[in-house]
């Protein structure tokens, strides 16, 4: 990885970090679907972000990575659900109204 490349990750991690945890500590997300789904992307996201700077900087070459970057996935993919459920949820509540 090029160090423009890790520049730009950083770019990116700073606020998608910042986000997370003042929309973590600020806000009551688990009360409502898309709050939950909003976090959860969020924290996706931002595991993508902070492990890549992690792995790439200080341990590169750590033998559980590929398990990890696995986990990592699984949480993205459980994310990507519940936006998906959250959107369908929001949806068929607002026809009902």
């Amino acid at each position: 990885m090029s160090t423009f490349d890790l520049v730009v990750i950083w770019i990116a991690a700073i606020p998608a970090t910042a986000a997370l945890l003042l929309y973590g500590c600020l806000s009551a997300w688990w009360r409502f679907w898309p709050g939950r789904a909003f976090f959860s992307t969020m924290l996706a996201v931002a595991l993508l972000l902070d492990l890549t700077i992690f792995f790439q900087r200080w341990h590169g070459h750590l033998a559980a990575k590929e398990d990890i970057a696995k986990g990592v996935y699984v949480v993205v993919a459980i994310a990507c659900w519940l936006k998906c459920y959250a959107v369908i949820r929001q949806q068929i509540i607002r026809r009902r109204r």
